[in-house]
């Protein structure tokens, strides 16, 4: 993505929602909602025609998404909600070393009706702003820059209504297209506003050869807001295909506060989806019941996280999070039996083909006296 668009996808924040509305929504306060969804810009910058450069707009995909964090205080019906977005700072590119500039940080307000769904919040960020939106080889003749963006008066509202899907994901979505405003006044500055600087990719501060955005329009369509996810592969010891479709329980640990449980059923090969996930580090305890646990951490403080892979160490036929004597008598009694047999116990079934026998008595025999993280 040219930096110059980049403008464009990072102010293109907060704009109308509709929706289904829902009864018996959840509790807005303390949450974070990351934004996902299409930008379309029109207008001139430099040489650059938005427009025809970019017909379909860009997308603010879920593994790169706008923080909308609201506020832990207020009535506790939703009435009066503050929150923030954060205008987030663009990476340099794979293998160099320039510096992220930070971005400014919004500062909304508005409420939350949780019996109907409707939402609505609005915020100003008064005088002059400049965001970085990093730096990138923009060729001849300007060459490696660094892109920064001024606007004054920047105006976001987000209008619209929550619910809860069939999947039982909460989300507040805008099937369509709103523009948001900012001040277009030609004596700001020398060069009016919004206006862009390409300059010296080591340095943050507004300059270098500065142009102002011609005829600027820009819009944020079919967007929706929701709680992180994560998602990965837990790999079981002895377990392939539709044997690997087991029950787990992921357990979110915070560094502050309580923990929850999630329980989820693997698909066949192993991998899993965990939604509504509130934005923070954890460490995530992963057990299965014939399975040692084993902890992974887990930050989704800046969106979605997915990818995880963990293996878990069988032997486990108590459910104890120890392989040990207790185990090794459970698989004693049941040894040589198979499903329908009056002394078959599928908790020493390690491998899970219908019998408990010298496979499972290896699993176990190679994982005695071990234990299961805490």
């Amino acid at each position: 993505m040219r930096p110059i668009f980049r403008l464009f996808c990072a102010l293109g924040l907060g704009l109308g929602v509709s929706g289904a509305a829902h009864a018996d929504l959840p509790d807005l306060r303390g949450q974070t909602l990351f934004l996902s969804g299409t930008v379309l810009a029109s207008g001139t910058v430099l040489t650059f025609d938005l427009s025809s450069i970019y017909p379909n707009g860009e997308d603010i995909p879920p593994d790169n998404p706008i923080a909308l964090a609201f506020a832990a205080t207020g009535p506790s019906d939703d009435s009066a909600l503050t929150a923030t977005i954060s205008l987030p700072p663009f990476p340099p590119p794979a293998g160099t070393t320039y510096p992220t500039c930070p971005n400014p940080i919004l500062t909304l307000n508005g409420s939350f009706n949780r019996a109907t769904g409707v939402f609505t919040m609005t915020g100003k960020l008064p005088g002059a702003s400049v965001i970085d939106f990093g730096v990138e080889d923009l060729g001849p003749p300007f060459g490696v820059r660094r892109t920064l963006v001024q606007t004054k008066n920047l105006v976001i509202n987000l209008n619209g209504t929550g619910a809860i899907g069939s999947d039982g994901v909460f989300a507040i979505k805008q099937p369509g297209v709103d523009d948001f405003t900012f001040d277009i006044n030609n004596s700001f500055g020398s060069n009016g506003t919004p206006r862009a600087a390409l300059q010296d990719p080591n340095l943050c501060g507004f300059g270098g050869t500065v142009a102002t955005v011609q005829k600027p329009k820009i819009q944020f369509s079919d967007w929706t807001g929701r709680q992180a996810q994560v998602s990965g592969q837990v790999m079981l010891e002895g377990r392939s295909g539709a044997t690997t479709i087991q029950p787990i329980a992921f357990t979110f640990r915070p560094a502050v506060g309580l923990p929850f449980t999630i329980n989820r059923t693997l698909g066949s090969d192993g991998t899993f989806l965990l939604p509504n996930i509130p934005a923070g580090v954890y460490t995530l305890h992963i057990k299965g019941a014939q399975w040692l646990a084993a902890n992974a951490s887990v930050d989704t403080t800046k969106g979605d996280l997915g990818g995880l892979l963990v293996g878990l160490i069988g032997g486990d036929a108590n459910n104890d999070n120890s392989v040990d004597n207790v185990d090794l008598s459970i698989l004693a009694l049941a040894y040589a039996a198979s499903t329908g047999d009056s002394n078959f116990d599928a908790r020493a079934d390690f491998n899970g083909d219908g019998s408990v026998d010298n496979l499972d008595l290896s699993i176990l025999a190679n994982n005695y006296a071990l234990d299961g993280d805490n």
